[in-house]
């Protein structure tokens, strides 16, 4: 797809750059950088050898589209043309603006036309294709053509009579398989199908035939000085997770913390858990109880509020088979900045509580809508209460909602 191009600009010096606006204004780099249009990564690059590439790099999803002589040159996200004497090069919307294509049609010294319809049946200036085909050129007036393996009814098109096709196995120059029958429609180009024992076929083309000249390649691709590009899809974020690394530690009763040591039989760590038969990925967590330790153990996240996680939820619940005690109290509290917790010299806010006595999930949430935007320490506490029974308990399906 991109040799054809890449071995034009690789041996050309840039001459100009361009960043264009949503509205297809051309910037020099300085007048991009000072509007902030550069973040948008929509690149003219004009070489001095005649050669021109345009490249969508908008992270946003935007389109992008500047004139080009009498039409408009119009490219999706991550959309691509280079044109540099004979080759032509694009990826980008079809003459509808419905689906997404690609084609490189590589000058006399490349030897190959590229195609690919993208799962959609194509006609392009050099052949018709629904996946992608390659069209290699051969001494003594044939061309080898290489299909992508799909089943199915669609036809493959050449854009010549040709006069004889055959079935090829196996790489280039490989041994003929059968004769492929075809047909020559209307317009006297070839159409025929897919044969299930061929790796590719060779064509015989007519006498005098031309491949499409560049202009009339380019010319595809432009649209209608009018032509609105597609809006990019309405980007969803994906709700808010918590972070991977966090701090273990107790809570003691007159509020100080103290590190958790495996010797007083608490933990807090990630794991599956079951309650009330049915198990959940989250944080398995057991407060102290051996030694005379006692306090509530919590995981402590450290992270920015966003303006969308205004709310928090999860679900809470006492593990399948221990021993049913007075309960385990679990609690949602902040504190906000980053300091160590130990210093104690910001508050812990406790936010929500909810006290699960029963071998089941059960919701819990909190509304942080108060600490949007800033930096803040969240605990995930569970509080053992009057006893230390039976509190195998867990959190899961932790997220953040507006």
């Amino acid at each position: 797809m991109t040799l054809a191009p890449a071995s034009r600009y690789s041996q050309e010096n840039v001459q100009k750059i361009r960043y264009a606006d949503a509205q297809g204004r051309l910037l020099t780099t300085s007048k991009a950088v000072v509007s902030g249009e550069i973040a948008h990564n929509r690149v003219v690059v004009a070489y001095d050898g005649g050669t021109l590439v345009v490249v969508n790099g908008d992270p946003d999803g935007g389109g992008l589209s500047v004139r080009r002589g009498e039409g408009r040159l119009a490219l999706p996200q991550w959309g691509f043309f280079c044109r540099g004497g004979e080759t032509v090069a694009y990826s980008g919307w079809t003459k509808g603006g419905t689906n997404r294509v690609d084609f490189c049609r590589g000058g006399r010294e490349d030897g190959y036309v590229f195609l690919h319809g993208r799962g959609v049946p194509t006609e392009f200036p050099g052949g018709a294709t629904d996946g992608w085909l390659i069209r290699l050129s051969e001494i003594g007036g044939t061309e080898e053509i290489i299909p992508e393996e799909k089943r199915g009814d669609v036809e493959i098109g050449l854009p010549y009579a040709a006069t004889r096709l055959v079935g090829l196995r196996g790489a280039s120059n490989a041994e003929v398989v059968k004769e492929i029958p075809f047909r020559v429609d209307a317009q006297g180009w070839t159409r025929f199908r897919r044969d299930p024992d061929s790796y590719s076929y060779r064509a015989t083309l007519p006498k005098g035939f031309a491949e499409p000249s560049a202009e009339v390649y380019e010319a595809w691709t432009l649209r209608p000085r009018d032509f609105v590009a597609p809006k990019p899809p309405v980007r969803v974020a994906a709700p808010r997770t918590l972070p991977k690394r966090f701090r273990r530690g107790v809570l003691k009763p007159d509020g100080t913390e103290v590190e958790l040591f495996a010797s007083s039989g608490g933990s807090a760590r990630i794991g599956t858990s079951a309650c009330g038969g049915k198990g959940q990925a989250g944080l398995a967590i057991h407060p102290p109880y051996r030694d005379g330790a006692t306090g509530a153990v919590f995981a402590c996240y450290t992270l920015t509020l966003g303006a969308q996680d205004r709310r928090f939820r999860a679900e809470v619940g006492k593990v399948d088979g221990t021993t049913p005690g007075d309960g385990i109290l679990f609690k949602v509290a902040v504190r906000v900045g980053t300091d160590p917790a130990f210093s104690g010299d910001r508050p812990l806010r406790v936010l929500a509580s909810r006290r699960v006595t029963q071998h089941q999930w059960e919701e819990i949430s909190a509304d942080l809508s108060p600490f949007a935007g800033q930096r803040i320490q969240l605990y995930l506490l569970a509080d053992p209460g009057g006893n230390t029974y039976g509190d195998g308990g867990a959190w899961a399906n932790v997220r953040f909602e507006p």
